[in-house]
């Protein structure tokens, strides 16, 4: 998998240019080649269809409600998100191996609701294969960001500065953290290794774990308490 942390090398050639001052930045052809062969892996990796199968559920939407409190949570595919579209074979942003993610109507009985990200989790088919949410989308969109710079100094040809830019549609759509009595949008779990699902893994990457379970819980509070809604799909 394409990891930022495996650019250090590139982040030393890039680094070396940009301080050569302000003039057009002159790349050497081998590392120019180097370049667009690992930023062809990355679009093939996180661009392109991953090609891996959805999660097998009965029903991608369910309700829940506690007092004063009731929401509604649907599964969305990544490839198929209206913010994520891009002309031609690729996503805008990033493919369904990114991260689940879930759009989100929570509405009260008249009382401001604000979303707890530290209270949320998503675990999949079994107690305590857990992934924490991202807090905002920048986290969906940094190595979209990384590699968009890399391309502009390497000069090399393509349109992933563009996609960047072509960001507000999913900043728009990404679940708000300030309290509203009707709060809607989307919330992403990315899909990475950790503490709390490693060893639920075993030698699978998380996007190749074929889900057949989904537990949802959004921490909330309500004038001062916290609660949670809790979302179960199977």
């Amino acid at each position: 998998m394409i990891q930022v942390a495996r650019s250090l090398t590139w982040l030393l050639i890039f680094g070396a240019i940009a301080c050569r001052g302000r003039r057009a930045p002159v790349v050497e052809p081998l590392h120019q080649h180097e370049a667009r062969r690992v930023m062809e892996r990355f679009v093939a990796f996180r661009l392109e269809p991953a090609g891996m199968p959805p999660p097998s559920l009965g029903s991608r939407e369910a309700t829940s409600e506690v007092p004063g409190v009731e929401g509604t949570a649907r599964l969305v595919l990544a490839e198929d998100a209206p913010w994520n579209q891009w002309p031609g074979p690729t996503s805008r942003l990033f493919n369904n191996r990114s991260a689940h993610l879930f759009d989100l109507d929570i509405r009260s009985d008249g009382h401001d609701v604000r979303w707890i990200p530290e209270r949320t989790t998503l675990e999949l088919n079994v107690v305590g294969n857990v992934l924490r949410p991202a807090a905002t989308q920048e986290a969906l969109l940094e190595e979209l960001v990384f590699w968009a710079f890399q391309q502009e100094r390497a000069v090399l040809d393509g349109d992933l500065v563009d996609r960047t830019r072509a960001a507000g549609d999913l900043r728009r759509a990404y679940l708000p953290r300030e309290p509203k009595e009707h709060l809607q949008g989307i919330v992403a779990f990315p899909l990475v290794v950790t503490d709390e699902n490693e060893e639920h893994l075993g030698d699978l990457a998380p996007s190749e774990l074929h889900v057949v379970s989904m537990r949802l819980t959004v921490g909330l509070e309500v004038e001062g308490t916290t609660s949670s809604l809790v979302w179960l799909l199977e």
